[in-house]
C-alpha cells in the first residue's frame, strides 16, 4: 500500500525536501493511518489529531510531510488516480470473441482488489472535492486521461464521442465496486469480477453472438442468484420516521396529530432545509441557519425534528422516493433507442430537481446513523427495480448487471450537474450506446 507516493518533506521543514529511510517510514505510517481514520470516521469527521494518534507520531512530525488533513487526502487521491490510469493502460489485447475476456477479467480483478484497499479514498472523494477546487481540477484531468487510454479499445460506430464513452465506462466500474461493498454479502467478488468483465466486453466491442461468460468455479455463490435482501428493520424504521417530506413524522414528537398550522410550519422547515443543505453542505449547516431561513423558532424546529440529521433524513427519504419512482419507468425494451434517450433526459431532469440533496447525501458519510441504513436500503430498492429491467435477457448476470447499471444512472447526472464533466446531451448520447450494448445486448 501507498508504495507509489514519493516521500519528501514540505517547505519550510529543512532545506532538503528528500527524506531518508526513516522519514519515508514515518510518511508511510501517516498515510496508512489516514486510510484507517478516513474509513472509520469519514472524510469530514477525521482530524489531524486522529491521524497522528493512529500513526503513533507527533503533530510536528505530521506537519513535516503534510499541511493538513486535506493535504493527506490529496496525496492519497493523486496516488489512486495514477494507479487507476496505469491499470487501464496495462489492459491486454481485447478481441470480440471469448478470447478477449481474460484480459478484462484480469483488469476487473486487479481493480476490485485495489478498490477494497483504498475504499476510503473513493468514498470520501465527493466530500473532499466540495472544499478543494484543486482536487476537482485534478480529478477532471484524470478522468479525461482515462478516456484517452481506454477509447482506442472501443468499437463504436456513429457520432458518439468515444472518449466520453470510455470515461463513463471507468466511472461505471468505480461506482459498481462501491455498490458491491455497500451491499456486501449479496455477490462474491469473483462472480462480480467475471460478470462486470462481461458487461465491459459488450460495451467495448458490442454484444457477442453468444454469451462469453459462465460460472466461475472460484466463486461459491453462483451466477444464478439474483435475490436482493429485504430492507433492514432499521432502514424500514428510518423511512417511516422520515416519511415523504411534508408528512407527519413517527416518534414522540409526532404522537400528536398535526394541525393545519403545524403541517405548514413543518413544510416550511423542510423547504428551508432543501435550500440550506445544498448551499452550505451537511456539516456546515446549523439548525440556526435552517430556522432563520424558515422564519421559525428553535422550539418549532424541535417540535418536528429531533436533530439536523432527522431533518436531512426526511428530505433525503423524499428525494429517494421520487428517484425510485423515476427508475420504475426505465425502458427495458432496448430496441427503441429514442425511448431510452427520452427516459434518460427525464431522469437527468429529475436528478437536477433534487440533485442538491442527493449530492449532499452522496458526499456525506453517516457511520452508525440510521441514514446509513436508509442509504443501503434505497440502493437495494433501486437494484430490485433494475433487476426487473435486465433480468429476462439471454446474456449477462442480472444482479451484477443491475449493480453496474445503477452505478451509471446514479452517478452520471452528478457528474453533469455537480462536476460539469460533460453536457447533459453528450452524456445521454454516450449512455444510450453503453446501456443498449452493455445491458440490453442490442448490436
Amino acid at each position: 500500500m501507498v508504495e507509489g507516493i514519493a516521500p519528501e518533506r514540505r517547505p519550510p521543514f529543512g532545506g532538503r525536501p528528500a527524506v531518508g529511510p526513516r522519514g519515508a517510514k514515518t510518511q508511510r505510517r501517516i498515510l496508512l493511518a489516514a486510510l484507517e481514520v478516513f474509513a472509520e470516521h469519514g472524510y469530514h469527521d477525521s482530524s489531524v489529531e486522529q491521524i497522528t494518534a493512529a500513526a503513533g507520531c507527533s503533530r510536528p512530525s505530521f506537519y513535516q510531510y503534510f499541511s493538513s488533513r486535506e493535504d493527506v487526502f490529496r496525496a492519497l487521491a493523486a496516488f489512486v488516480g495514477r494507479s487507476v490510469a496505469e491499470m487501464t493502460e496495462r489492459v491486454g489485447p481485447i478481441t470480440p470473441d471469448a478470447a478477449g475476456r481474460p484480459a478484462l477479467v484480469a483488469w476487473m480483478r486487479e481493480f476490485a482488489a485495489f478498490y477494497d484497499e483504498y475504499a476510503p479514498v473513493f468514498t470520501g472523494f465527493s466530500a473532499a472535492v466540495r472544499s478543494d477546487t484543486g482536487l476537482a481540477d485534478a480529478s477532471a484531468a484524470v478522468n479525461a486521461g482515462l478516456g484517452k487510454a481506454l477509447s482506442p479499445r472501443l468499437a463504436v460506430d456513429g457520432d458518439v464521442d468515444q472518449e466520453v464513452v470510455a470515461r463513463i465506462v471507468v466511472t461505471m466500474i468505480v461506482r459498481a465496486n462501491l455498490l458491491r461493498r455497500a451491499v456486501s454479502g449479496l455477490v462474491g467478488r469473483e462472480r462480480f469480477v467475471g460478470s462486470l468483465a462481461d458487461v465491459l466486453h459488450r460495451v467495448l466491442l458490442g454484444p457477442a453472438l453468444d454469451p462469453v461468460g459462465g460460472d466461475d468455479p472460484a466463486d461459491g455463490d453462483g451466477r444464478g442468484s439474483t435475490a436482493v435482501p429485504a430492507p433492514s428493520a432499521a432502514g424500514r424504521a428510518s423511512a417511516r420516521r422520515a416519511g415523504p417530506a411534508g408528512s407527519e413524522p413517527d416518534g414522540a414528537a409526532a404522537q400528536r396529530a398535526l394541525s393545519p398550522q403545524g403541517a405548514r410550519m413543518r413544510a416550511r422547515i423542510i423547504e428551508a432545509g432543501r435550500a440550506v443543505f445544498p448551499r452550505r453542505g451537511f456539516h456546515e449547516t446549523r439548525i440556526d441557519d435552517v430556522v432563520e431561513a424558515a422564519g421559525a423558532s428553535h422550539g418549532s424546529f424541535y417540535r418536528y425534528f429531533a436533530s439536523k440529521e432527522d431533518l436531512f433524513q426526511a428530505i433525503a427519504a423524499d428525494a429517494a422516493t421520487r428517484l425510485l419512482a423515476g427508475l420504475q419507468a426505465f425502458p427495458a425494451d432496448g430496441g427503441d433507442a429514442e425511448a431510452l434517450r427520452t427516459w434518460l433526459h427525464g431522469w437527468f431532469d429529475l436528478y437536477a430537481a433534487h440533485g442538491g440533496i442527493i449530492a449532499i447525501w452522496r458526499e456525506t458519510q453517516f457511520p452508525g446513523h440510521e441514514l446509513e441504513d436508509l442509504s443501503r436500503d434505497v440502493a437495494k430498492g433501486a437494484l430490485d427495480v433494475l433487476l426487473q429491467a435486465v433480468g429476462d435477457r439471454a446474456v449477462g448476470d442480472p444482479l451484477v448487471d443491475a449493480m453496474a447499471l445503477l452505478g451509471l444512472v446514479e452517478t452520471m447526472p452528478h457528474h453533469v450537474h455537480a462536476f460539469g464533466y460533460f453536457s447533459q446531451a453528450t452524456a445521454v448520447d454516450a449512455l444510450v450506446v453503453i446501456i443498449r450494448r452493455g445491458f440490453l445486448a442490442v448490436r
